[in-house]
């Protein structure tokens, strides 16, 4: 297997932060602690306060999505719930990915787009970005520059930026039939009872299956990768990483819950000739302890910068990519 060096970013909700995005840790305040809940989100959050909080009254201030959607598979795993009682449960959870989504739609995610415009003129043709973000800050600033992006195996030539979305995509769905993926730019971004209620139906061009499914993987304990090309661009970034030189996280600190985030890292570690040197764009929260642990005898560089401080430094040789 031939790989060539280079430089990789890692982003995660970090990095979309600027743009008005919430942190991951931030969602939950965001859907729940507001005047006005909608009678839907009041009975969800009584429900995942009696049923999964109930030893923690300000969980929606103190608990990340991830940790609500790891408790909900494990509530679906191990409690012995009927048939009616696990539709009820993904239900619930269909809602909470529904609301989780919707606050990053492309007209609510939109702040300082100047930031990212100079971030994606920064790059180089053939770089490689792995995101765990849904959102499209990156394919929009690619658009409105006139910069060449692509995902991997959808019809794209395979030339400008190598984009890889591990957890999915708002623009991208899948057929539960047959597996394939259909890339709608940003015509389409919303869950699919979304579309239907606006009287959109998507259909598989491959197998005319009715109703396809959105391709955003919960970043849970227990996701699942039987979507063939989510499998191969988790292929395709262990292929990446294993031959970098160096790697940028940018707000992205691997959340514990993500484990095969965290081998994915550790195996590439494995697979490299040579250690890359990691530099962690993460704000000033996050020590770096989980990155140091992954990479071992690479170069941890904390710069303990913002997303924004790093761009604003972007004259500072020592935390900017060569």
């Amino acid at each position: 297997m031939v790989i060539s060096m280079s430089t990789i970013y890692v982003l995660g909700s970090g990095f979309s932060s600027a743009a008005g995005a919430p942190l991951s840790r931030q969602v939950l305040s965001r859907i729940f602690c507001q005047d006005n809940l909608t009678p839907q989100l009041t009975e969800l959050q009584q429900w995942l306060s009696c049923h999964l909080f109930s030893r923690r009254p300000r969980w929606q201030e103190e608990v990340n999505i991830e940790e609500v959607l790891t408790r909900l598979d494990l509530y679906r795993h191990y409690q012995a719930l009927n048939a009616e009682e696990i539709k009820d449960l993904n239900n619930r959870e269909e809602l909470l990915l529904t609301v989780f989504t919707q606050l990053l739609q492309p007209e609510r995610v939109n702040l300082n787009p100047n930031l990212y415009r100079r971030f994606a003129n920064g790059l180089k043709p053939g770089m490689t970005i792995i995101t765990y973000n849904y959102d499209l800050l990156l394919e929009k600033s690619f658009t409105q520059l006139g910069i060449p992006y692509y995902y991997p195996q959808l019809g794209d030539p395979n030339d400008g930026i190598r984009l890889l979305k591990l957890h999915g995509s708002l623009n991208l769905y899948f057929c539960p039939k047959c597996g394939y993926v259909h890339y709608f730019g940003q015509e389409y971004t919303h869950r699919p009872k979304v579309l239907v209620q606006k009287e959109i139906l998507l259909n598989c061009i491959k197998c005319s299956e009715n109703g396809l499914e959105h391709l955003t993987i919960a970043p849970t304990l227990f996701k699942s990768y039987e979507i063939p090309t989510l499998r191969n661009w988790w292929f395709i970034a262990l292929q990446a990483l294993s031959g970098a030189t160096e790697v940028f996280f940018i707000g992205y600190s691997v959340p514990r819950s993500d484990l095969l985030a965290a081998q994915l890292f550790d195996f590439a570690a494995r697979l490299a000739s040579k250690p890359p040197k990691v530099w962690l764009i993460n704000g000033p929260r996050n020590d770096g302890d989980h990155h140091v642990q992954i990479f071992e005898d690479s170069k941890v560089v904390n710069t303990r910068l913002t997303f924004e401080q790093w761009m604003e430094r972007k004259t500072d040789t020592s935390t900017i990519p060569r």
